[in-house]
């Protein structure tokens, strides 16, 4: 049987930090997946290399949270298909139906479609119908059987997809085959949500810190973190930048909070909404 202890620690830190700030990521089910563990590495983190992830993370919550509540209340009948998932509780926090599919490694899929059906029957979590996709994206095999399922899902149908916490984990031609993927069967209109670190990444204290940081916990080098820059995401064939800002600007949108203002005290996140022309 699957238990806590069989999946990466690391993966419950971001529900600490959604769960610290409730009412500003509008997740109240970040709690479940809070562990006594989780809780102790968010304090590790915090002092090694962040103390602001609970203002940063619940701020990416919201604004990942608001784009796709918008986007199902405005399309009937429209899919969301959640890159990476996680353990975030998207599905559960909006009451508009909407075919919900999420994707992340086996082990975490297994485990949490396990703990979500669990919940449900409690009454901890309300009812949503998820389809859980196991899905590797650097296994070239499992991205293009990926394709196929995707290209089914998407058919005649406006999709809103986000990759949350993700492009700067990817290889280069992982992300190039996943937009390709989108372009060629996202129907016009269906949106394209992700966040990125840009070129200039490197010279934040906070991404040094990380890299050390993931470095002493996995016992070896890391890979090369992937950065994009605006130019790029602009000329993403087939797709519009229809909205770009970064967590600066989504603390002065949503708090009353001014840490994040300073360089020194965030990481280099900016968001961007890709329209499909």
């Amino acid at each position: 049987m699957v238990k806590y202890k069989d999946v990466s620690i690391t993966a419950f830190i971001v529900n600490e930090s959604r769960a610290r700030l409730e009412s500003l990521s509008g997740d109240i089910y970040a709690k479940l997946w809070v562990t006594e563990e989780a809780k102790h590495l968010w304090e590790e983190l915090a002092q090694e290399v962040y103390p602001y992830d609970h203002i940063n993370l619940s701020l990416r919550n919201r604004f990942y949270l608001d784009r796709t509540k918008g986007f199902v209340t405005e399309h009937a009948d429209s899919v969301f298909v959640n890159m990476a998932a996680g353990f975030t509780s998207y599905p559960h926090l909006f009451d508009t139906p909407c075919r919900c599919i999420e994707t992340d490694y086996p082990h975490i899929m297994n485990f949490k479609e396990k703990k979500v059906r669990e919940w449900q029957q409690e009454g901890a979590l309300p009812e949503r119908s998820i389809e859980f996709y196991p899905l590797d994206m650097e296994n070239h095999d499992e991205l293009n059987s990926f394709e196929e399922s995707f290209a089914s899902w998407c058919e005649g149908t406006p999709a809103i997809i986000i990759m949350e916490g993700l492009t700067y984990y990817l290889s280069t031609g992982t992300l190039d085959n996943l937009f390709s993927c989108y372009a060629k069967y996202l129907v016009k209109g269906s949106l394209v949500v992700f966040d990125f670190w840009g070129p200039d990444s490197d010279s934040y204290p906070a991404i040094q810190r990380l890299k050390k940081y993931l470095s002493r916990i996995s016992g070896g080098p890391v890979k090369d973190l992937t950065y994009m820059d605006m130019d790029h995401i602009r000329n993403i064939k087939q797709f519009s930048v229809v909205e770009h800002t970064d967590i600066a600007e989504l603390e002065r949108r949503y708090t009353e909070t001014l840490v994040l203002q300073e360089k020194a005290n965030r990481f280099p996140t900016e968001f961007v909404v890709l329209n499909k022309n």
